[in-house]
């Protein structure tokens, strides 16, 4: 789990990293779930990163879709190559 930061709407986000390993260029679409600081599920978000180079990696934000509180922490839970 990574620590989050919560941007100017009080948000939380977090930094998404896909690095693609095969050898075309690929998209995926990224599962991202928010936990409180007991550990409980409160926000699922799926980010899309499109058009990874083989070889290449690519970054995309997370980010809630409500407020969240400060101690806020995310978890990759799937990632899907399309």
């Amino acid at each position: 789990m990574q620590q989050t930061h919560l941007d100017d709407s009080g948000h939380a986000a977090a930094r998404i990293t896909v690095t693609n390993g095969g050898m075309h260029t690929d998209s995926y679409a990224v599962q991202a779930g928010f936990h409180d600081r007991d550990g409980d599920l409160v926000a699922v978000v799926v980010v899309t990163v499109s058009s990874v180079e083989p070889g290449g990696t690519a970054h995309a934000d997370a980010r809630s879709d409500r407020e969240l509180p400060a101690k806020t922490t995310a978890e990759v839970a799937e990632a899907v190559r399309y």
